[in-house]
């Protein structure tokens, strides 16, 4: 049998499917618990957690993520949806976001879905107000509440952040909006190695509601052009503008910062953010905690 938490609320979902794990790991084995992703997706595998019959050992259980992003992975699931259905394990399908037709197709053989929406303002201050009271704080005041939205936006990740400060004895601070963040800045400070000043923009835009992930994404663009800028200045390519697609002011920017590099440092670097967003794909990272480390330590 299966199941599908899917939504852009990756909050809730993914705090539903950790609930879904420790409920059915407490009937098996740890090596009973699978992880799969659409990104390291392998058929063979797949295949044999299908077909594996259990007689005298507990089920397994099988996490699959973000396997309807993938064109080979989707396309299994879609071809043995019926073997899903059938399978003595179970299997948890996690995806962010998922088109109609395979929605539906999912919607004839799961034993359940669950839907997690980006929640709207209402909802969102009783979502505000029901994990503060979970924490045991009785009350919280509209002030705080807004703050919290106006920190956060709809983010539950920087909510849930907010809220333990909260309940820890903190007092909540608008620290300004999303709209006042700049990636740039950020960009610039690492450019110029410039460490500590990088790591206080981090958490400044974290505080603002900003996603850590948004941060990472900005970060790896910058690796990517320095490296892309080197290459192409090191084959004595002419007109750099042209070769590389990027702005004239953005290969200007590029070619002054590159002194401050070496091509070992950048494919490090390089090499360091992949793996960081493949354990993250894989449940073993958090974007946060993990783009801090490499902020802290590049």
């Amino acid at each position: 049998m299966f199941y599908l938490l899917y939504g852009k609320d990756t909050f809730r979902s993914k705090r539903k499917l950790k609930t879904l794990l420790d409920f059915f790991s407490s009937k098996t084995d740890r090596m009973g618990v699978f992880r799969i992703s659409g990104e390291d997706f392998n058929s063979f595998e797949l295949e044999e957690l299908l077909q594996s019959q259990i007689l005298f050992r507990k089920k397994h259980l099988v996490v699959c993520e973000a396997m309807m992003e993938n064109k080979n992975s989707s396309k299994f699931v879609s071809e043995n949806i019926t073997k899903f259905f059938l399978s003595h394990n179970v299997f948890i399908f996690w995806e962010k976001e998922i088109n109609s037709e395979d929605l539906k197709l999912f919607e004839e053989k799961a034993e359940k879905i669950q839907s997690f929406n980006v929640l709207s303002g209402h909802e969102m201050r009783k979502w505000i107000m029901e994990e503060i009271r979970k924490s045991g704080v009785k009350s919280v005041s509209q002030e705080e509440q807004e703050n919290i939205i106006n920190i956060c936006g709809f983010d539950l990740w920087c909510a849930s952040r907010e809220i333990e400060k909260y309940v820890l004895g903190g007092k909540i601070e608008f620290w300004g909006t999303k709209n006042d963040y700049n990636p740039f800045h950020i960009c610039d400070a690492f450019v110029a190695k410039n460490k500590n000043k990088t790591w206080v923009l981090f958490q400044q835009a974290l505080l603002r509601g900003v996603a850590a992930e948004d941060v990472f994404w900005k970060i790896w663009w910058q690796v990517k052009n320095l490296l892309l800028i080197k290459k192409l200045s090191e084959s004595n390519v002419k007109n750099l503008r042209k070769e590389s697609g990027l702005h004239p002011f953005v290969v200007k920017k590029t070619l002054t910062a590159l002194k401050n590099f070496t091509g070992k440092e950048l494919n490090g670097y390089s090499s360091q953010l992949v793996n960081l967003y493949h354990d993250i794909r894989k449940g073993r990272a958090e974007f946060e905690i993990g783009l801090e480390k490499f902020l802290i330590n590049f």
